[in-house]
């Protein structure tokens, strides 16, 4: 680990403020003195085991979840957060891909360690690694980038100066802390002293339960999803709730609406909210640019998103299929480089070698596989080159739902889509199944049962259409509109 690594930051944090509130949950606060002590007895657990390799946590929202985290980062272990709500399939295959000698079962009262039977896989992992975040993988197999304490530490010291943290904020934590999110909901608090509301999920899926609790915690600083915050913003409006502590919100995850932000701060909510839309990616750290909304923005052109400028840590390229810089104004993908850059792939050496790509300066860019334009001033999002979509502040692998839809006895092929609901307008995560032997052999009721015992939560169709074939256009390939338009005419 790097002598200025977390851990090292969150000692001395915790030395200078040890009687501050540095996590809030349902079932009480804690102070710093008392979480470090919490963090030290699990790393002190830890390093007497005498094992270094990769640690799997199976977290929840809950303090014993955190203090695995901590201890982990303290015993100078990477940690791999798994979330306890993934189906056992997807829990038992990322167990199974990290080869973990030490498992931290983070969900109870306290964090219990279990250590593995089998031996631990020699693990190709970078030296500074601070944790191992799977993402989906477009054969149906979960990635881990792999991150390190420098990646973590160039994003919070690059963007001090622009959300200037101290110890009086409060940061509302939001989301799964298997989700990279959450690293900048937390270490947002964590390095400066202030504090963490860990809020409950059903608190978070409530928007009236979480705008009291924003007020009632006095929230300074909030980050959301922009489905998320959509809800948010309209009960914060209906309750005529005011939160004038609330200085910093972030949004992230896909692509922000517009006008839900002209709404927001037309309300004036938030009186003294400064809103910033935050373009970002796992494999480069959580975020990328950043770019502060006023709510007059139009957003150019139809299905563009403004996301600014880099964050310092970071230096951007647009590219075309070739990997040469695009005309200026044309779209490319957007390739990203810099201190925020991860260190790869645990296990697919040939897949980081795709996507982490070095040019003839020994400059490392990630590939991104987004789409973007530069106009002169800053970057706008246009959305995906390949399958791989951001839907309610998840990062979704088209490819991964079929796959899995596919392994399905009764399916015969299946494609995924994410299209706009008709009576709302809002994105769904669409599945249309060509089914194997009698049409009425299997339901769709049967296909949202089986999926959501393999997908995550988030990739489970919302909506599944049975058809009786996939068309295809002239170049042999499937033609979507025909597609939409058949299960319409049946409607």
């Amino acid at each position: 680990m790097a002598p200025d690594g977390l851990a090292a930051r969150f000692t001395d944090t915790a030395s200078r403020y040890p009687k501050r509130i540095a996590l809030s949950t349902s079932s009480g606060q804690v102070s710093y003195g008392e979480l470090l002590a919490d963090a030290r007895r699990v790393a002190d657990a830890l390093a007497a085991t005498g094992i270094d390799t990769p640690a799997a946590i199976t977290v929840s929202r809950t303090r014993a979840s955190v203090t695995a985290i901590l201890g982990a980062i303290l015993a100078g272990v990477p940690y791999a957060p798994v979330d306890a709500a993934y189906p056992e399939s997807r829990l038992r295959f990322m167990l199974d891909d990290l080869a973990a000698a030490i498992h931290i079962d983070g969900t109870g009262s306290e964090p219990v360690i279990h250590r593995s039977d089998s031996p631990a896989r020699a693990q190709r992992i970078h030296p500074d690694a601070i944790y191992v975040l799977y993402t989906s993988g477009s054969t149906g197999v979960p990635k881990g980038c792999v991150v390190t304490h420098r990646n973590v530490l160039s994003l919070f010291d690059a963007t001090r100066e622009e959300f200037q943290p101290s110890h009086h904020d409060v940061s509302a934590v939001l989301h799964s802390l298997a989700f990279d999110f959450s690293v900048w909901e937390t270490w947002s608090s964590w390095l400066y002293g202030g504090t963490c509301w860990l809020a409950e999920p059903d608190v978070v899926r409530d928007p009236d339960r979480l705008s009291a609790g924003l007020d009632a915690h006095q929230v300074t600083r909030l980050s959301a999803t922009p489905s998320l915050f959509t809800y948010l913003a309209a009960a914060l409006i209906r309750r005529g709730c005011v939160l004038p502590r609330l200085r910093s919100l972030v949004l992230g995850g896909e692509a922000v609406c517009l006008p839900d932000v002209a709404r927001f701060l037309s309300s004036r909510c938030a009186p003294n909210v400064s809103v910033v839309n935050m373009y970002g990616i796992t494999e480069t750290t959580v975020h990328v640019t950043f770019r502060e909304l006023s709510g007059t923005e139009t957003g150019g052109q139809p299905g563009s998103t403004p996301i600014g400028l880099p964050i310092p840590s970071l230096c951007l390229s647009l590219r075309d299929e070739q990997g040469a810089p695009v005309q200026p104004g044309a779209p490319g993908e957007l390739w990203v480089s810099g201190a925020g850059t991860c260190a790869g792939y645990l296990n697919r050496p040939e897949l980081t070698a795709e996507r982490f790509v070095a040019d003839d300066q020994a400059v490392t860019w990630y590939r991104s596989g987004d789409l973007a334009r530069y106009d002169g001033g800053e970057y706008h999002y246009l959305g995906r080159l390949d399958r791989q979509v951001q839907l309610r502040g998840h990062r979704i692998e088209l490819g991964e739902v079929e796959a899995v839809l596919e392994t399905f006895d009764e399916v015969e092929k299946a494609v995924a889509a994410v299209e706009a609901r008709p009576a709302t307008g809002r994105p769904a995560l669409v599945a249309y199944v060509k089914t194997s032997g009698a049409p009425d052999a299997v339901t769709v009721k049967d296909i949202k049962t089986k999926a959501r015992g393999v997908l995550p939560p988030q990739a489970v169709p919302q909506t599944v259409h049975l058809v009786p074939h996939l068309p295809l256009n002239q170049h042999g390939k499937l033609d979507m509109a025909e597609l939409r338009a058949a299960v319409a005419r049946r409607r």
